[in-house]
Parts: structure tokens; C-alpha cells; sequence
């Protein structure tokens, strides 16, 4: 910063004793490059971190060409650049249910402007059916504060999401960017393992028959699959427990057999038993009655 006086004056120096400053550290005092005048000096300072700096030169700190000390001592406030980078906060979706967009909330603690349209500015590690739109301004937000982003989540989604806000995202008035983020919040699975059904579909005398049951996404056994698939229909069939099916190593693909003999009549009704398998998030299955039934043929 630059300190003018009204006459020429000698004495100023970084003594210790010329200046008082609170929250900073002098560096340097001179003269002004190129004024012939010594009126006008340089003190160069480093903030000690953030907030406000105060600057007082010392009563009897210069002298001009007379002698005279200036007698009374004088503060100044500096004007500091911000140096703080953005930092952010989060709200919104913390989990997901299903396929659908699920908001997330981003909220700076001074008003930041994109760097680069928003795109991938929140990125995931977790990107089977799941993509992640650009950083946009919440709308009607008029501060600058407040930006979201939308996951959409298919289907074929599972799996904890872990989000991570990535470097020079946003920057604020001063051009300061943020940092990269990866303590975001994950968006939690929430989502209950979903099951379709194929394989045989009815049954023509004793033997044993096949269902196959799908689910859309990888799933373990709660209980060893014992009794994960019953039915109403018990005279002359048995039904085995749910295994993976041989060679597959999706976690998705299970059968169960259903044993029939002679004395067996009638439609089969089938029903999947709730939380007989989970997904890695530990979410269950529900109870499906309405399984597909071994029609008698």
C-alpha cells in the first residue's frame, strides 16, 4: 500500500517502532520508485490470514527537512484481495428409490459464477445407469450461493453413488476456485432388488422343473435360499432351494427347482419370500405373490 504525505519526509522504516499493525506482517518500507519528491512511500505487507488489516504509523515515526516529527500517529485500513476459495455444502437427495432424477444441492458460502458451463463439474465413480447433469444456479436464486445438480438414476442402477465436486468448478469475484471434493456425500441405494421370472412355465407329469428368477441388480442369499420360493399347492411338490444359476457371475441370474410327482394336480402357485436375497447396500427383496404359477398340463 501507498502512504503519501503533504511535504517531504525521511525516517520511515520497518524499525519495529514506526508501525503498529494488527493481522499482518510488514515485509518491506520505501520510498515510491521514481518520486523525487519523498513524499510518497511503499509498505509492503502478508496478511496473517483472513479478515481486516490496520496500519498505524507511530507518532514521531518521520521527520520532514525541518525536523518536525509528525506528533500524532494515524491508522489506515488496506483493501485486500479475497483469497479464499469457495467452499461448499450439501443438500437435497441423499438416496435413491428406483429409476427417476434426484436433486442435489450445492451451496457456496460467497456467490461463485461457472468456470465452464457446469458440465462435470460433479462427477461419479458409479456409472452404470447413472448420469450427471451440469451444475446449474437454483432457480430463482438471486445470490449466487445456491446450485444443484440432477442424478439420473436407470434401472440397471445399483449401489451406493459416490459424487465428487471436482476442481475449479466455480470461482468467486476475486477468480479464487474451489477445490476438488471428494467427501461429498454418496446418494445411498435405497432401492429393493426387483424380480422377473422365466423358465418353465407349467408342468406335464412327475419330474422336475426349472423357474428362473432375474433380478435387476447383483443379489447374495439371506438365508441359504431355503424356502425363498413356496407354494400354496403342496401335495406332490417340492420345492427346492434358490441357488445361482451354474457359470453366471452377474449375481443376477437364480432358479429354483420345483419337484413334482404323480400325485400332483392342479395349478402351481408360486411366491417369492420377502428378504430372501439383498443387494450390496443390504436392501431386500419384497414378497411377490404374484410369481407366475406352474399351470398343470
Amino acid at each position: 500500500m501507498t502512504i503519501s504525505f503533504e511535504e517531504h519526509v525521511k525516517g520511515l522504516e520497518n524499525n519495529g517502532t514506526d508501525f503498529t499493525v494488527v493481522n499482518a506482517t510488514i515485509d518491506s518500507v520505501a520510498t515510491v520508485s521514481g518520486d523525487n519528491e519523498d513524499d510518497a512511500w511503499e509498505v509492503t505487507l502478508t496478511p496473517d490470514g483472513s479478515g481486516t488489516i490496520d496500519l498505524t504509523v507511530n507518532s514521531g515515526a518521520v521527520e520532514d527537512d525541518n525536523n518536525n516529527v509528525n506528533a500524532q500517529s494515524f491508522s489506515m485500513t488496506p483493501v485486500t484481495e479475497d483469497a479464499a476459495p469457495p467452499v461448499a455444502t450439501y443438500g437435497g437427495a441423499s438416496s435413491y428409490d428406483g429409476a427417476g432424477d434426484y436433486v442435489v444441492e450445492i451451496t457456496f458460502n460467497e456467490a461463485v459464477t461457472l468456470v465452464s458451463g457446469g458440465v462435470d463439474a460433479v462427477t461419479t465413480t458409479n456409472t452404470t445407469g447413472v448420469t450427471i447433469g451440469a451444475l446449474e444456479a437454483v432457480a430463482g436464486d438471486t445470490s449466487g450461493t445456491r446450485w444443484q445438480v440432477t442424478v439420473s438414476v436407470e434401472d440397471t442402477a445399483s449401489g451406493a453413488i459416490p459424487l465428487s465436486l471436482s476442481a475449479d468448478a466455480v470461482e468467486d469475484s476475486s477468480q479464487n476456485r474451489n477445490a476438488a471434493d471428494t467427501a461429498m456425500p454418496s446418494l445411498a441405494d435405497a432401492d429393493a432388488p426387483v424380480a422377473t421370472y422365466g423358465g418353465a412355465s407349467s408342468y406335464d407329469g412327475a419330474g422336475d422343473y426349472v423357474v428362473e428368477i432375474t433380478f435387476n441388480e447383483a443379489v447374495t442369499l439371506v438365508s441359504g435360499g431355503v424356502d425363498a420360493v413356496t407354494t400354496t399347492n403342496t401335495t406332490g411338490v417340492t420345492i427346492g432351494a434358490l441357488e445361482a444359476v451354474a457359470g453366471d457371475t452377474s449375481g443376477t441370474r437364480w432358479q429354483v427347482t420345483v419337484s413334482v410327482e404323480d400325485t400332483a394336480s392342479g395349478a402351481i402357485p408360486l411366491s417369492l419370500s420377502a428378504d430372501a436375497v439383498e443387494d450390496s447396500s443390504q436392501n431386500r427383496n419384497a414378497a411377490d405373490t404374484a410369481m407366475p404359477s406352474l399351470a398343470d398340463a
